[in-house]
Order: C-alpha cells, then sequence, then structure tokens
C-alpha cells in the first residue's frame, strides 16, 4: 500500500492493537543510513505493508536515485491486520460462509484468541471459528475459497482423514487464521482447519484427528484481503484523517495552504507481489 505526499502532517495516536513494526514519524528528521555523517532528508512518501519486508525493525527505506534522494516511512500493521474487527480473520470467515448463489449460509462465529480490551476494538483477536447451522458439503468449502481468495489460487493443497474422500465429508465447523496459523489453531475441537501453511506434523495430528487441513499458501490468505477490504478502508480512513486536518489546522504559510489544498491520497496495491511458490505440471520423458 503507498499513500504519497510531500507535505506531512503529524502522525495520529494509534491504538494498541495497531502499533507499527517500524514507523519514521512525520515530525522527525529522517536521515539516509544509519552511521556516521548520514544525510538528513525531509520525509517525501510513506509506505504502508500489510507484511513487512523485513521481520527486524527497521525505520526506513532509502532510495538512492542520480538527482535526488528519496525516504519512505515505513508502517506495517501485519498481525495487527490479522487480529482487528474488520481484518484477516473476519474476512476469511466471510469466505467460508459466503456462497455465491445461496449468499451467507446461516452460522455462528467467535474469536480464537481475544485481544487485549482496547476501546472500539472489543472483538479484535487472532482467527475465527465457525460454525454452520447445517453441515457444509466439503467440495462447497474447496469451491469458495478457490473462489474468493482472490483469483489466486487455482489448486489447493488439502489433506484429509485416512480411508475419507472429499466427496463423503461433509463440515460443521471450520477454524481459520491467514498466515500460518498453528499456533493458533492446535487443539480445537472442528472439523476444519483453514491456514495459509500448516508444518507436517501439524498436519499429521490434524488428520489423525479427523480434521480436514486446507492450506492454500501463506500469503494466499492474506493478498486478496489488500484489494477487497483494506484499499478502501485505508483510502476511506485517510481521506476522513486529512479532511480533519484542513478543518482543524489552519496553514502557517501561503506554501503550506497550497499543499494542503492540492493533496490527494492515493493507495495501491502491488500488482507485482505474489506467493513465492509456484506450482508447474511436469511433463515427463520431455
Amino acid at each position: 500500500m503507498t499513500s504519497s505526499y510531500s507535505y506531512a502532517p503529524p502522525e495520529p495516536t494509534r491504538p494498541a492493537s495497531a502499533a507499527p513494526t517500524s514507523s519514521a514519524g512525520a515530525g522527525q528528521r529522517p536521515r539516509a543510513g544509519t552511521g556516521p555523517g548520514a544525510i538528513p532528508i525531509s520525509p517525501q512518501s510513506r509506505v504502508d505493508l500489510s507484511y513487512p519486508v523485513m521481520i527486524s525493525p527497521f525505520t526506513q527505506v532509502v532510495v538512492d536515485t542520480v538527482r535526488k534522494l528519496y525516504v519512505f516511512c515505513v508502517y506495517s500493521p501485519h498481525t495487527a491486520v490479522d487480529a482487528a474487527p474488520y481484518g484477516l480473520g473476519n474476512w476469511l470467515a466471510d469466505i467460508v460462509t459466503g456462497d455465491v448463489q445461496l449468499g451467507t449460509v446461516p452460522h455462528e462465529r467467535k474469536i480464537i484468541v481475544p485481544a487485549p480490551p482496547v476501546l472500539g476494538m472489543e472483538d479484535a483477536g487472532m482467527g475465527r471459528i465457525v460454525r454452520f447451522r447445517s453441515p457444509q458439503p466439503l467440495g462447497s468449502l474447496i469451491n469458495r475459497v478457490a473462489g474468493q481468495l482472490g483469483g489466486m489460487v487455482r489448486h489447493l493443497p488439502i489433506a484429509i482423514p485416512l480411508r475419507k474422500s472429499i466427496e463423503e465429508m461433509t463440515i460443521s465447523s471450520v477454524a481459520v487464521c491467514a498466515g500460518s496459523g498453528g499456533s493458533i489453531l492446535r487443539d480445537l475441537d472442528v472439523d476444519m482447519l483453514l491456514t495459509g501453511e500448516l508444518s507436517h506434523h501439524e498436519t499429521l495430528t490434524a488428520i489423525e484427528k479427523g480434521q480436514v487441513v486446507l492450506a492454500p499458501y501463506h500469503t494466499n490468505t492474506e493478498r486478496g484481503y489488500l484489494e477487497q477490504v483494506l484499499a478502501f478502508l485505508l483510502s476511506d480512513k485517510l481521506e476522513q484523517a486529512w479532511g480533519h486536518l484542513k478543518r482543524d489546522r489552519p496553514p502557517s504559510s501561503v506554501v503550506e495552504a497550497q499543499v494542503i489544498s492540492d493533496w490527494h491520497i492515493s493507495v495501491h496495491v502491488s500488482e507485482l507481489d505474489r506467493d513465492p511458490f509456484q506450482i508447474v505440471e511436469v511433463a515427463l520423458g520431455r
């Protein structure tokens, strides 16, 4: 996600559940590099990342061009988006309960690991359990997942118990967790686990308990959310915040007034980003 601007207003206070992985505040004076003699640069743009480029903390990404230096403020919500009430957990739950022909299938859902209470985020937490009011054919659930993950998934890795077939199985309950959900989904009394990836032994344990595992790869359980949900949320919230700023903060100069008047928000979802794994069909003997 990118939002480009030349004027950097003070960064708003974020709830604890949305604490950034790393950020260069708009009121700070970013530096190109970290060693002695680093070059001070004014903020030029900002990058919001659902998943951090690097897991280890860093505060800025500097691109050195022939004519000038650009510095990016980086905000990576990652796990906060997993846990948010409007986040990845509910998005995946919506997918398994959203039939194209039937509409929303009647069900109840609950949070697996509730987040610490934060005002306005009472429904936040990691993972969701969906319990259908009537059993669903496993084949129907597979089609829902494949059809609603954003058009990115053509092959779905699935593990089912021994001596069972997809055609005969029905599912009354599903636990969902985006990304790598092994620690969240273990020891749950449900019929099916939907997550990006599980380890070999976690998967064996699940099918030995009679559970189905659907694991369409880590980022395939996250990326569709960016385009289907988060891009619209970000655009709406940023436009609101900018409107409040223009209304409540009088410009201190003619230049600042022009910047505030002309500034606009542009939210983009990467068209190049993809899951690192690919499925290849091998023609033996050629």
